[in-house]
């Protein structure tokens, strides 16, 4: 619906949407796929209207990005390509997606030495 489609940008962000967007992921952190699915729709919002970026970052989307990205592995690239597309400084993923203090993910290395698990298992 906005992608490519900046006539469409401007009535959905005068709707108020953009702080809906991120109001849902600040009250669901927890929620992968609505934290992926909201910086994929904060992405197409800003591809092509650069206007909206700072609506976004005022808003605390930044923040609520990096939260998502080290929180849940399945948000690591989403959040790669919101974070450049916002401005942002977005550096590299490495090994660290999912790893956040959030994480439902499993961190230990003693566990998956042990063979118990492999990293970035979900308990």
């Amino acid at each position: 619906m906005a992608l490519r489609m900046p006539d469409n940008c401007h009535k959905i962000m005068e709707m108020g949407t953009g702080t809906l967007i991120v109001d849902s992921m600040r009250s669901h952190p927890g929620a992968p796929e609505l934290n992926r699915q909201a910086m994929f729709a904060i992405r197409n919002l800003v591809v092509r209207t650069k206007e909206y970026c700072n609506v976004f970052l005022e808003e605390g989307a930044e923040d609520l990005i990096k939260n998502a990205r080290d929180t849940h592995i399945k948000c690591g690239d989403a959040a790669f390509d919101c974070l450049r597309d916002l401005g942002c400084e977005y550096g590299g993923l490495g090994d660290q997606a999912g790893k956040g203090k959030n994480s439902a993910y499993i961190c230990d290395d003693s566990l998956s030495r042990a063979g118990q698990v492999s990293k970035g298992s979900a308990m």
